[in-house]
């Protein structure tokens, strides 16, 4: 396998290296699946970071709040953009949470506020290559290519308009902007001053650890033995990153991902509940497979 270089580095900066053309999620990635419950937790965690004790007074500006790792490899084809292998949950949730706090503080005219706004939208937007300056509302730093077009198009609205889709209020990506923004108003309200120890706390004291990887073999590799915080791959998953390998490889990539997407869509019609309705149909598929070989499943 490849080596690996990595080095800590917080996430504002991070997410804002123009070095960096821009960070996609690749096509055969799960679905974005955090909820409520673990931007709830991840909220919880960056306000005791930020207020020990309950008192912004009691901040050390030199402490550090480690994010995790993010396996990244080179896009191919796309030189200076970067394919996020292991970390998609946590880039995706922070960029709707940096979003939210952009959108609270665009249309402020003080100085403070537009240090914010424009800090924030150098993580969301890319720059443009003279002035440095983030181009609000043009091309965004994190391309999502795996989930259904639905989907990305509710990502890219709330991006671009600050406001989640009407016609999808049940997508992870509408609740969960919903609910930091939501959070980030409750705490202008009722604890005036401290939004900007968090927000310089997210941005300069988070911390993550990218980790690039020397091709698309190894990140792949590393894919499959890696989970995201609290969401472990499910079996289809892992069949998913594996065939995708191996479609690739023979110039099928773009036929692999349309006959992958037929299956999610009939998996979701015929198991709505399911956590992940492309494994219950290979379940399903194989309950068949024995029953034809007289293969009892007790």
């Amino acid at each position: 396998m490849d080596g690996f270089t990595g080095e800590k580095r917080p996430i504002g900066a991070y997410l804002s290296d123009t070095s960096i053309a821009s960070f996609t999620i690749p096509e055969y990635q799960r679905p974005y699946a955090w909820t409520e419950n673990q931007c709830q937790r991840l909220w919880d965690d960056l306000c005791d970071f930020a207020f020990p004790g309950g008192n912004p007074d009691n901040f050390n500006s030199r402490e550090q709040f480690f994010l995790g790792a993010i396996v990244v490899c080179e896009s191919e084809g796309h030189p200076g953009s970067l394919d996020v292998i292991d970390g998609q949950q946590r880039i995706a949730t922070l960029m709707l949470l940096l979003r939210a706090i952009y959108e609270t503080f665009r249309s402020d005219t003080s100085d403070a506020a537009r240090e914010i706004a424009k800090n924030c939208a150098r993580c969301i937007w890319q720059s443009d290559r003279i002035s440095m300056l983030p181009l609000v509302g043009g091309a965004l730093r994190l391309e999502n290519l795996v989930a259904t077009d639905e989907s990305k198009a509710v990502f890219a609205a709330i991006m671009n308009n600050g406001t989640p889709p009407e016609t999808v209020p049940t997508s992870n990506y509408s609740r969960n902007y919903i609910f930091f923004k939501e959070r980030f108003d409750d705490l202008l309200l009722l604890r005036r001053g401290w939004h900007t120890t968090l927000i310089s706390t997210i941005l300069q004291n988070c911390i993550v650890l990218p980790i690039k990887t020397g091709s698309m073999d190894s990140a792949l590799r590393i894919f499959n033995t890696l989970n995201d915080r609290g969401l472990p791959l499910s079996d289809a998953d892992i069949f998913k990153s594996v065939l995708y390998a191996h479609y690739s490889s023979k110039g099928k990539t773009e036929w692999f991902m349309d006959a992958w997407r037929e299956i999610e869509d009939n998996g979701h019609r015929a198991f709505p509940r399911a956590k992940s309705p492309a494994t219950e149909i290979f379940t399903q598929f194989m309950h068949c497979l024995r029953a034809a070989d007289g293969v009892s499943d007790n």
